[in-house]
């Protein structure tokens, strides 16, 4: 029963994976269309931050019950976390591709290991290695290559926009 269990899980671990990254490529192409049918930005992540709650609180609701309960400690840091982690996150993703393209919104996006890097450097006292320097170069490469950065038709650039995506 045991070996059964295990195999059910991986295959909901693999449909789930494909779950994530199919939304999450599909993300930004349907921002960009909503915002062409006049959609603003705030407007989506009003939209898309609701949603999730919805659908996250009712599987908790339904699965979890025990997840759900906030304690009054713990309020502050939820609220500051969703409004000024989740919210302006996603705010500026969606401004970015609003202002620019999809592809400079991933790009950008994508630096995010840079800034954690040089955070982790400068203020907890990590050291920069080479090999630490060749993985943030291999990986913003790669995301480079993924959005199609040799084509610069797809890397649009607006100062506004540029700015809000390093945000």
């Amino acid at each position: 029963m045991a070996a059964r269990s295990h195999k059910t899980n991986r295959w909901r671990g693999y449909l789930l994976v494909i779950l994530a990254a199919t939304m999450w490529g599909t993300n930004g192409v349907v921002a960009k269309y909503l915002f062409g049918q006049g959609v603003s930005p705030s407007m989506l992540v009003h939209m898309r931050s609701a949603l999730a709650f919805v659908i996250l609180f009712g599987v908790l609701a339904f699965f979890k019950k025990e997840l759900i309960r906030i304690t009054r400690k713990d309020l502050l840091f939820l609220v500051s976390f969703g409004v000024g982690g989740m919210g302006m996150v996603n705010f500026m993703y969606f401004f970015t591709i609003s202002k620019t393209s999809v592809a400079t919104a991933v790009l950008l996006q994508y630096t995010g290991p840079v800034f954690i890097a040089i955070f982790a450097v400068y203020f907890q006292g990590e050291r920069f290695t080479r090999v630490k320097v060749a993985s943030l170069a291999l990986a913003f490469w790669g995301c480079f290559l993924m959005v199609g950065g040799y084509n610069p038709e797809l890397l649009r650039l607006n100062v506004v926009g540029l700015i809000c995506g390093l945000i």
